[in-house]
């Protein structure tokens, strides 16, 4: 099939990128034959602008690093003011596989709100201990940190935020659990990736996903109002 014919008009593939010059490329060049593609470059100090202002992209520019969790919500910003139905993220370090977006687009098209990337091997035991913690409260939740996740535009609106809490993307997750929307998840193949994570080593990371997990099932138990 010519990649042309399986790019959908309707997807926007928001990529949060941030000293990420090494590998984004090669990232846009694996997602592109299947949406539009929106790179939110964070403030980067490395030539990851340069990079990709050669690529056939969207680009957002932060003048300072602001975060994954704002980054994101940009990118998803300008895909609901630009009319796109579907929005995918993915993260710009290549670890996570990009074939999966036709099937996380294809969840997305039978009416699912959200659809969630399932990584086989967790890069922390911590995001596998928060896996098992909402496993027990909806099936479809193994892997809320991942970074490849689909969404209906109609998500976004209905909340009109992606994640205000700095809760590392699993905000808006929250919430669609809390008030029952249509989950899917997705197994996702994972590849180590080159380097140290953004998100940090060590206590400081850890601290932050504990923070994470407590506000989270904050607003999974909360009451709707």
């Amino acid at each position: 099939m010519h990649q042309n014919d399986m790019k959908n008009s309707s997807l926007a593939i928001v990529i949060p990128a941030y000293n990420e010059n090494e590998t984004i490329l090669d990232v846009i060049s694996n997602v592109q034959e299947f949406g539009s593609v929106v790179v939110v470059n964070d403030g980067s100090s490395d030539s990851t602008l340069k990079t990709i202002q050669s690529a056939s992209v969207s680009i957002i520019s932060h003048v300072r690093n602001m975060g994954y969790e704002d980054s994101i919500n940009s990118g998803m910003n300008f895909a609901i003011n630009k009319k796109y139905k579907y929005i995918i993220t993915i993260d710009a370090d290549g670890e996570l596989d990009p074939t999966s977006i036709p099937k996380f687009l294809e969840q997305l098209q039978l009416g699912f709100d959200v659809v969630l990337g399932c990584r086989q091997k967790k890069n922390r035991s911590i995001e596998s201990f928060f896996g098992v913690l909402t496993s027990f409260i909806s099936p479809s939740v193994n892997d809320p940190l991942c970074g490849m996740k689909g969404y209906s535009s109609t998500v976004y609106k209905k909340y009109g935020f992606f994640d205000s809490k700095k809760m590392i993307g699993t905000e808006l997750l929250a919430y669609a659990i809390r008030d029952n929307l249509h989950l899917s998840e997705l197994a996702i193949e994972t590849k180590k990736r080159e380097g140290v994570s953004r998100f940090g080593i060590g206590t400081k990371i850890h601290m932050k996903i504990f923070r994470t997990i407590f506000l989270f099932f904050l607003i999974v138990f909360s009451k709707k109002v």
